[in-house]
């Protein structure tokens, strides 16, 4: 699905971003119904792909449940984005190129760039994607000092009777 190169540039997460525009129409009614350990599971194997791309070893990622908004700001107890964080570790260097490898990746296999852009340092940056097939988002940013990529990838919101 995502060839080793390009999953290099799926390492990054800022959870504010990710999780924005999580809301539903009335407490999750009209949502996916999906059990928290299918949740997880996609998450984990997004994060898989990300971390051979990098050729690093997983830092992190474990998913958790996070709850999402209402449409008039309510939180439901049984509507839920799954996110997962990690680190990869890319020496500065390489990030801009890095970044780039994959954001032209996620084009080419029809992801929607949501933002892509360089720092003012010009060797660190950001690029956040969403596949619009399962509504999956990934981002990937430089950290400071830019020793590695933040890593962050986030479910759309889904229903479950689980508890959160």
């Amino acid at each position: 699905m995502v060839d080793a190169v390009s999953r290099t540039v799926l390492a990054a997460g800022l959870a504010g971003v990710l999780l924005a525009g999580c809301g539903s129409g009335r407490n999750g009614d009209d949502m996916r119904e999906v059990n928290q350990a299918d949740a997880s599971e996609l998450v984990e194997g997004y994060g898989r792909q990300v971390f051979g791309a990098v050729h690093a070893p997983a830092q992190g990622l474990d998913p958790i449940p996070n709850p999402c908004d209402g449409s008039f700001g309510e939180v439901s107890g049984t509507v839920y984005s799954m996110v997962g964080h990690g680190q990869i570790p890319v020496p500065a260097a390489e990030q801009v190129g890095t970044l780039a490898r994959l954001r032209d990746h996620w084009q080419r296999h029809g992801y929607s760039v949501e933002e892509d852009r360089v720092f003012p340092d010009g060797r660190t940056g950001t690029v956040a994607v969403r596949n619009p097939v399962d509504g999956v988002r990934i981002r990937v940013t430089s950290t400071e000092p830019p020793t590695m990529f933040a890593l962050m990838i986030s479910t759309p919101c889904y229903r479950s009777d689980e508890p959160l």
